[in-house]
């Protein structure tokens, strides 16, 4: 079989979920994305993938027995860090969101607030190896620019030690993308910071390298199974075809610009905190971060022995 046929995307008819990922493109301000296309890199990285038994063992290690602490240890990263979070906006986890009909209530502003990410209940899953956030996209259907979303909680998987606390960070750095509407970047996009901000936990709050091995082998691990999915389910809708395009494109971009940051010099690392800062501000999109490091996913060689590196 033909590798245009294995990686080859064809729309199916009659597949509603287009529409759902173009009126998500629009609420956030993105521009229409594209389905990616695959060529033979991509073929000898799955392959060569598939060939590394340490990428192919990694899991993040799963523990019943969550060590709250941990995240909150992790949390003075961020000042360390010198990284700026803004406020956001949080519903109280007393209202009971089954009651919200789309009709603001003096109830529904009585369980609002504006405040730190931090300060967002979290959540721990032990079904999901994912992280995530519950929210509430509130529309302006008279001015997006008015769109908004409201955090209720974030979901934390169940795994060992800092690893916890670079999968909280990861989360944490979705809640000041998804706060900022209006930027003209990809959906693609979306994980490529968080990503980047995961990996830097994971340098700094584990000297040894051993958190950004298990992180950064379980994303190739990831990348990895998409493909295969993406290569083997018949008639695979629209929305999890951009969910594949974005963990690849993101997992490459942002191992290329986590590298640049790991092994760069003290001036470098400073560029890359200023840039992160800009983009959690809304002053400037993914795009410019991403052109200035020449880590947009064209840019970055799909060589394994490069992703992999972590010392």
């Amino acid at each position: 079989m033909s590798l245009k046929t294995i990686f080859d995307f064809k729309y199916v008819d009659g597949d509603t979920t287009l529409q759902d990922v173009r009126n998500e493109e629009r609420f956030f301000g993105y521009r229409e994305s594209e389905p990616l296309v695959f060529n033979s890199d991509y073929e000898k990285l799955y392959n060569d993938i598939m060939c590394d038994p340490f990428i192919m063992n990694s899991t993040l290690p799963s523990t019943l027995f969550v060590d709250r602490n941990a995240i909150k240890r992790g949390n003075s990263l961020w000042d360390e860090l010198g990284i700026t979070l803004y406020d956001v906006d949080i519903i109280s986890k007393k209202y009971n969101l089954n009651k919200y009909t789309g009709i603001i209530t003096n109830d529904f502003i009585d369980a609002l607030s504006t405040d730190s990410p931090l300060k967002i209940p979290v959540i721990f899953h032990d079904k999901n190896i994912y992280g995530g956030a519950v929210q509430l996209n509130m529309e302006d259907p008279n001015d997006p620019s008015n769109n908004g979303v409201i955090f209720r909680e974030i979901i934390v998987p169940k795994v060992k030690g800092v690893l916890s606390s670079c999968c909280y960070a990861h989360e944490i750095s979705h809640t000041q993308e998804l706060s900022t509407i209006g930027l003209n970047s990809s959906l693609l996009n979306r994980e490529t910071i968080p990503m980047l901000i995961e990996q830097i936990f994971a340098s700094k709050l584990d000297q040894t390298g051993d958190a950004l091995k298990k992180i950064r082998y379980w994303r190739l691990w990831n990348l990895a199974k998409m493909l295969h999915d993406f290569a083997t389910v018949k008639d695979i809708a629209y929305v999890s075809k951009a969910q594949f395009d974005t963990y690849i494109q993101s997992t490459i971009q942002s191992i290329k610009l986590a590298n640049e940051f790991i092994f760069g010099s003290e001036n470098v690392k400073k560029e890359i905190i200023n840039y992160i800062n800009k983009f959690f501000a809304g002053d400037i999109i993914v795009d410019e971060i991403l052109n200035h490091f020449e880590a947009n996913l064209e840019e970055v060689p799909k060589d394994l022995k490069v992703l992999r590196r972590v010392k």
